[in-house]
C-alpha cells in the first residue's frame, strides 16, 4: 500500500540520505501534502538537533523487534557505535513500528493535555533511619548532620549519604542495630562501618549493626540493594533475605528480593559470592562475574546476564530485558509511588526491552510504552489505568 506506515518511514529516511528516486519523491510529496503535520515532521527530520531530541525521548525505549528491524535494514549482524544517520533510522523505523504517532498527531488531540495536567514526578533521595531505641530520623534533604550521641557513630554528609564510623578499640561492647527504611518513591545510599557501600532502591529495608564486631559481617535485606563490599578475608560479609543468604569477602553485586515478587535474583558484577537457600543443607551455589541466580517456585537457576541491566537503577535508569508488563509496572509503581490497574489480563505477560531515565516524569515513560504497543494509559490522581 502506498501510504503504508513502514514504507513512508523508509521514504523519509531515504530522503534524509538523498537517495530518493523521482517516483519515490513524488509519493513522499503527495503524502506530505495531505496534512500539515506530516509536512512539519518530515521537515524536522532534516534538523540534526531535533533528530537527537526525538532519539532521546522515543528511541531510548525500544522493543526487541524494532532493534532487529534496524539490524536487518542496515545489513549488519551487530550495531557498532551509530552515526547520526543510523540514529535517524532508529527513530524513523521506531515511529513506523510504534504506530507512527507523530505522523498522525491530530488523531490523538483529545489526549494531548493529560500529561501536563496529571503528571507524576519521579522519586527522590529519602529514607527513615530507625535507631536502637526505636527513634525515627527522617533523612530526606538532610545534609552535613552529625548525630551527637556518646559514640558519635554516624553522620549525613553534604551529598546526603549516611555513613558510619569504625568502632574505636577498647572494651568489647555488643553492637547496636539500626534499620534504614526507604519508602515507595525513594532511593538512598549509605556506607557501613566497615566501608561497604550500599545503594538501596524504593520500598526496601536494611537492618545492620552500627559497627561490626568479631566474626561475620551480617545484614538483613528486604527489597532491592546493590552492595560494594569492603574486602576483609577474615570476616565474610553475609546478606540475609527471606529466601536466601549471600556470603562474600569483597565484591559488587545486586540483590532483588521483594516480598510481592514471585522470584528473587542475585546478580554478581565482580568478585565471588556464594548463594544458598536457607532451608538447603547441601551447600550453596558459587557465582562468577556476569552470572545471576534466579529463584522461583523453590528452584534456583544460574544464568549469564548483562549485569548493566540489573544495576542500571543505581546509575539513574530503568532497564528492562524481556520483562513482563506486570513486572515493569511494579518497578514503576515503587519509584513513582503510583498504583497501576490492568484492565485486560491478557496483556500482563507482554514483554518489554529497553532503557529510560528514572528521573523523567511518568508521562514520558508511559508515552514510550504507548508508542511501541497498542497499550494505553490513563492517569487518575495517584492511579494509572492500563488498557489493552
Amino acid at each position: 500500500m502506498e501510504n503504508d506506515q513502514e514504507d513512508i518511514s523508509l521514504l523519509i529516511f531515504k530522503d534524509i540520505k538523498h537517495e530518493l528516486t523521482e517516483e519515490e519523491r513524488a509519493r513522499l510529496e503527495r503524502w506530505k501534502q495531505e496534512r500539515k503535520e506530516r509536512r512539519e515532521l518530515a521537515d524536522e527530520f532534516g534538523d540534526k538537533k531535533l533528530v537527537y531530541e526525538y532519539l532521546q525521548l522515543y528511541a531510548s525505549f525500544q522493543p526487541e523487534q524494532a532493534w532487529e528491524k534496524v539490524r536487518r535494514f542496515c545489513g549488519r549482524r551487530r550495531l557498532s557505535p551509530p552515526s547520526w544517520l543510523l540514529k535517524v533510522a532508529v527513530v524513523v523505523l521506531f515511529l513506523g513500528i510504534g504506530g507512527i504517532y507523530l505522523l498522525q498527531q491530530e488523531e490523538h488531540t483529545p489526549q494531548e493535555a493529560w500529561h501536563a495536567l496529571n503528571d507524576i514526578h519521579p522519586g527522590s533521595n529519602q529514607a527513615v533511619l530507625i535507631l536502637e531505641n526505636g527513634e525515627k530520623v527522617e533523612l530526606e534533604n538532610i545534609r552535613r548532620t552529625t548525630r551527637m550521641k556518646a559514640d558519635r557513630n554516624w553522620e549525613v554528609n553534604r551529598t546526603g549519604e549516611l555513613s558510619y564510623k569504625s568502632k574505636d578499640s577498647g572494651k568489647p561492647v555488643a553492637p547496636g542495630w539500626h534499620i534504614l527504611r526507604v519508602p515507595v518513591g525513594g532511593e538512598y545510599k549509605l556506607q557501613l562501618a566497615d566501608g561497604t557501600q550500599v545503594w538501596m532502591n524504593s520500598e526496601s529495608e536494611l537492618r545492620y549493626p552500627v559497627y561490626f564486631g568479631e566474626g561475620e559481617r551480617r545484614v538483613k535485606l528486604t527489597g532491592q540493594a546493590f552492595f560494594k563490599v569492603s574486602a576483609d578475608s577474615s570476616k565474610a560479609f553475609v546478606v540475609e533475605t527471606a529466601p536466601i543468604e549471600i556470603r562474600v569477602f569483597g565484591t559488587s553485586f545486586d540483590v532483588m528480593a521483594y516480598e510481592e515478587e514471585k522470584f528473587f535474583t542475585a546478580t554478581l558484577v565482580e568478585g565471588k559470592v556464594e548463594v544458598q537457600e536457607k532451608q538447603d543443607t547441601k551447600g550453596g551455589i558459587l557465582l562468577r562475574p556476569g552470572e545471576q541466580v534466579r529463584g522461583e517456585s523453590g528452584k534456583l537457576q544460574v544464568r549469564k546476564v548483562d549485569t548493566e541491566i540489573y544495576t542500571a537503577w543505581i546509575q539513574g535508569r530503568f532497564a528492562f530485558a524481556g520483562e513482563p508488563l506486570e513486572v515493569v509496572l511494579r518497578k514503576l509503581g515503587r519509584w513513582y509511588n503510583v498504583r497501576f490497574e490492568i484492565s485486560d489480563k491478557h496483556i500482563r505477560q507482554r514483554k518489554f526491552t529497553g532503557s529510560v531515565s528514572r528521573y523523567s516524569d511518568v508521562s514520558k515513560i508511559l508515552e514510550m510504552l504507548e508508542l511501541t504497543t497498542d497499550i494505553h494509559f490513563c492517569i487518575q490522581d495517584n492511579r494509572i489505568v492500563v488498557e489493552g
